[in-house]
């Protein structure tokens, strides 16, 4: 089965060794059979492992990824990957993880599993990082948030976090002419967050050359496909979601999400706070609470 799963990928990387194949060294062919031979491992490890295996410098696969015509390794193993993931159906992903578990303990094996990526995690993205999109967030005037497929749950619920703590957030959605419409006013004090998983959006090269056009910032949350966003954006906050082969979760992007939320509460000088306390004061009065007075509860013997 991984055989059949792993074949676009290979006639691909096959198409750009024939391309290029006049200038390979013998420690490039080296290189070509182990990704040949594992297609799947290549596409997620690094330089120096991958050097490693084939018994050459790190250097070398630098070079050898340009020889084929990537920008660097990084891009080389993007587009690898990216053509894996495409090549896997939605079913042959739950089966495979399906197969790896306990059938009579599949709890234990997704929390094993979500654990040893939330500390991939941990090792990818920095707080520096975080500073820097909380930074973007507060400055902006205006936050758009964008998203295709299940990462729209992770857009509505950080435009919902975003909200409640006083930034003006608003969700981008709809048909390409929705998202025109939405798009049209966007200004150079606005910021552009945007969710890539697994596979770039249609419209995500659009909406970051848009933002681009007129000035306006940009984040993207993704998994791996950093290296394959074209424009680039001015911040991306990128970790690991697993085995491309396996089911993805979207534990990883929603820690980014939260960790983003509590940094800009952090760096914002109040303002979440004041605007939590505003809000929890206006849910007091619409539920009909006497104002500065603490919620009735009801206590025992009540009923």
């Amino acid at each position: 089965m991984q055989d059949l799963l792993q074949k676009d990928a290979i006639v691909h990387f096959e198409q750009a060794v024939l391309d290029h194949q006049a200038r390979l060294t013998e420690s490039d062919r080296r290189l070509v059979a182990l990704v040949l031979e594992d297609p799947a491992t290549a596409a997620f490890e690094s330089a120096e492992e991958l050097a490693q295996r084939a018994g050459v410098h790190a250097a070398t696969v630098v070079r050898f990824a340009k020889k084929l015509g990537f920008d660097g390794f990084p891009a080389l193993r993007a587009s690898l990957a990216a053509e894996l993931r495409e090549s896997l159906s939605p079913a042959s992903r739950v089966l495979h993880r399906l197969h790896q578990s306990d059938p009579d303990d599949l709890l234990t094996n997704v929390v094993a599993e979500e654990v040893k990526r939330l500390q991939v995690l941990a090792t990818r993205l920095t707080q520096e990082q975080l500073d820097e999109a909380a930074r973007l967030v507060v400055e902006a005037r205006q936050v758009r948030i964008f998203a295709h497929g299940h990462a729209t749950a992770l857009a509505e619920l950080l435009e919902r976090r975003l909200r409640r703590g006083g930034v003006d957030a608003r969700l981008l959605t709809g048909s390409p002419r929705d998202l025109a419409e939405q798009l049209v006013g966007l200004a150079s004090d606005e910021l552009v967050i945007a969710f890539a998983l697994r596979a770039v959006p249609p419209s995500l090269a659009a909406v970051l050359g848009h933002a681009a056009s007129v000035g306006a910032a940009s984040i993207v949350v993704t998994d791996t496909l950093g290296p394959l966003l074209a424009p680039q954006p001015d911040l991306v906050l990128a970790a690991p979601r697993g085995d491309q082969q396996d089911f993805l979760s979207l534990v990883v992007p929603l820690v980014i999400c939260e960790a983003l939320v509590l940094t800009i509460a952090q760096n914002d000088r109040g303002r979440t706070i004041d605007s939590l306390e505003r809000l929890g004061q206006l849910m007091d009065r619409l539920a009909g609470h006497p104002p500065d007075r603490p919620t009735p509860t009801t206590t025992k013997g009540e009923s």
